[in-house]
């Protein structure tokens, strides 16, 4: 059992993807991380682990993520580890369903019983009445009883407002009460540079908040600053609450992220948390071939991207993956007999390596970003 605990945590160290640590006492304390791994049948593993107060990483669960023929998330299976044991069990899983332009219709939530040996409902979100700019204007929350079945727990609708193609405004009521109010300004390169957001109370604004958004001179977020104010407390200015700086490598990988809160007793920021990354395998691509393929992209619209890929062999077959800062594939396909590719997802934003692979052997990696 030692044996088996000692190899977890050395493959860990070796495969490390994702950290996230905090400033505690004048020093970064490691909490938690992750390491992802691809399967041979195109899913993806996550082993998540935490470390304690001795420095030892202790593995928490597993999940493991399967797609769709679109590359969407299909659904996710989750299982615990057992420290005794050494061993993953079971415990949820989430499916998904879309429609035909990648738009999630639902989100559905599920537990293990041990007693019944099967899956049990346990919540799911449904979304609705997508716009002509893949914006959903519905999304509902259900409970699952046994002797009822899904019951509405929450009610959420949302009004979004365009002007020149972009999302101005949004205002969302949630279970028939305003619950916030969101409004954009777009820098020259149509990238969002600051959002307001007045949030409401017993249907009277309440609190106010702004965040300042600054990029580098690839596109990518640099910096990002936010304020608040409290109506209710009779505040009328804006105080600062945290700041956070992007670091990235000569070559744009993302590095590090580092949060500073803000301090209203000595009026200064304070180090608070950080995220690190470390690039795997499936996205430090050696063998790059930038003149093979044409990829067009555009994400004007908040938390969208449209991607197409042209000149493909037509006789050749594809395999294509979107993955994240941390290294986590979010969207992963098989395709062939085809001369282009096109699709429209939605996605947190963030940096994203779109990594196409040829049966040939041939790989071509791109930097995309969502707002």
């Amino acid at each position: 059992m030692i044996c088996i605990h000692t190899c977890l945590a050395q493959d860990i160290t070796l495969l490390d993807s994702f950290h996230f640590s905090e400033y505690l006492d004048n020093n970064w304390e490691l909490i938690n991380g992750n390491i992802y791994d691809q399967n041979m049948d195109g899913s993806v593993t996550s082993v998540r682990f935490q470390q304690d107060i001795f420095g030892e990483r202790i593995i928490t669960s597993r999940s493991t993520v399967f797609y769709d023929a679109n590359g969407n998330v299909d659904y996710v299976n989750v299982e615990s580890y057992d420290q005794i044991s050494s061993t993953f069990n079971i415990s949820s899983r989430t499916l998904f369903t879309y429609d035909d332009n990648n738009n999630l219709l639902s989100r559905v939530n599920q537990v293990w019983d041990e007693t019944l040996t099967g899956w049990v409902d346990s919540s799911k979100w449904e979304f609705s009445f997508y716009d002509e700019y893949n914006n959903y204007a519905l999304s509902q929350q259900f409970d699952y009883s046994q002797s009822a079945g899904w019951i509405e727990d929450t009610n959420i609708r949302i009004e979004n407002f365009y002007e020149n193609d972009l999302l101005d405004s949004s205002f969302y009521v949630r279970n028939s009460e305003p619950w916030y109010y969101s409004a954009f300004d777009y820098n020259d390169d149509d990238l969002v540079m600051e959002d307001r957001t007045i949030f409401y109370f017993l249907g009277e604004p309440d609190f106010v908040t702004r965040t300042i958004i600054e990029y580098n001179d690839q596109g990518l977020r640099s910096y990002r600053y936010a304020e608040n104010f409290s109506l209710f407390l009779g505040e009328s200015e804006y105080a600062p609450s945290f700041q956070q700086d992007y670091i990235y490598t000569p070559s744009g990988e993302l590095q590090e992220r580092i949060s500073e809160r803000y301090d209203d007793e000595f009026e200064e920021f304070n180090l608070d948390w950080k995220r690190n990354y470390f690039y795997p395998q499936s996205v430090s691509v050696k063998n790059l071939d930038e003149s093979a393929l044409d990829v067009q992209w555009n994400n004007s619209m908040i938390g969208q991207i449209g991607i197409t890929i042209n000149d493909l062999d037509h006789n050749s077959a594809y395999r294509i993956s979107l993955i994240d800062n941390s290294g986590r594939i979010v969207k992963n396909l098989r395709f062939d007999n085809s001369q282009q590719w096109s699709q429209h997802y939605r996605l947190e934003s963030g940096m994203y390596h779109l990594v196409v692979y040829s049966e040939e052997g041939n790989i071509y990696s791109k930097k995309l970003v969502v707002q």
